[in-house]
């Protein structure tokens, strides 16, 4: 593949050429190989080097992944390796993915090449589309501040579902927020969710009170400018969204999938838990049960 496809990201992606047609989310073992001829010679000695790699994935779902369980497969997330005299050694081992619609994921590999490397395979079995791959040195001299800020306010509301679309033809398809169908396409598990309204004691700290989200549903959260101090020259100023969160779908092979009890907490061994484990019983719990959790939905 050409030097000029890796470059920039384009949405003209490296895909698997074999999908596996029985089990979403899952391909035949595939590699993207890396030519860096003679320029890794020049690493300087103590460097950090840092791989950047831009990508979406296709998830797989719990019925696909006990399936292929069943058939003696499992998912194997990407590994790095280098071509040493010949053979290729493992760097890094299923180091993570993507996770979701044109991410970034970055792997440190620092201490780990050495000069003579040229060749790099990142190989998986996922369903994977690599768009833009590239290695770069960490600039340690470089000033960071981080400046964590919490949301002056956050609204929980009804918004509906943005219809997807595609700029060019090619997967994947985007979101389209300035469309949006209101109709009820999706399925919603029976139980207790979290009324609409103000929600912003619950977003402001990890502390199992959960806001809690039906399909169509949109929390917009409001954070005070006055706190961000101005941009020194020179740099730049990049925003993250922080979240502490859980998520379940409706799949019959996911775990507690048919309600939205049991309610996740952050002490928990597994999901869905058993009896020997509770969440917490206090008056803050309590209390936020019988104030927040009253939107209803029925089976």
């Amino acid at each position: 593949m050409s030097r000029a496809r890796w470059e920039k990201s384009d949405r003209i992606y490296a895909s698997p050429s074999q999908r596996d047609g029985r089990f979403a989310g899952l391909a035949r073992d595939h590699f993207v190989e890396l030519d860096f001829a003679d320029r890794l010679g020049s690493l300087p000695a103590g460097s950090r080097w840092v791989l950047f790699l831009d990508g979406w994935v296709e998830y797989s779902t719990s019925t696909s992944n006990f399936a292929a369980s069943q058939a003696g497969l499992k998912l194997k997330a990407p590994s790095v390796a280098a071509l040493r005299d010949g053979c290729w050694v493992e760097l890094l081992h299923e180091v993570g993915y993507p996770a979701g619609i044109n991410h970034t994921m970055t792997l440190d590999l620092t201490g780990k090449l050495r000069p003579g490397d040229r060749k790099l395979r990142i190989s998986t079995n996922m369903d994977l589309s690599w768009d833009r791959i590239f290695l770069a040195p960490h600039r340690g001299e470089a000033a960071v501040k981080s400046t964590e800020i919490a949301a002056r306010g956050a609204d929980l509301h009804f918004l509906g579902y943005p219809r997807e679309f595609s700029p060019d033809g090619r997967q994947p398809n985007l979101l389209d927020h300035a469309n949006i169908d209101t109709s009820d396409t999706w399925l919603r598990m029976p139980g207790a969710y979290t009324r609409y309204g103000d929600v912003t004691e619950l977003v402001r700290s990890a502390d199992d009170r959960f806001a809690i989200l039906a399909a169509g549903d949109e929390i917009t959260l409001r954070f005070p400018a006055s706190a961000l101090s101005p941009v020194p020259p020179g740099c730049v100023r990049t925003f993250l969204l922080k979240s502490d969160s859980f998520c379940k779908d409706m799949d019959l092979y996911t775990g507690g999938s048919q309600s939205v009890e049991p309610l996740p907490f952050h002490g928990m061994k597994a999901y869905p838990y058993g009896p020997d484990q509770h969440c917490p019983q206090n008056d803050m719990t309590r209390r936020y049960r019988q104030e927040y959790n009253t939107r209803i939905i029925e089976p």
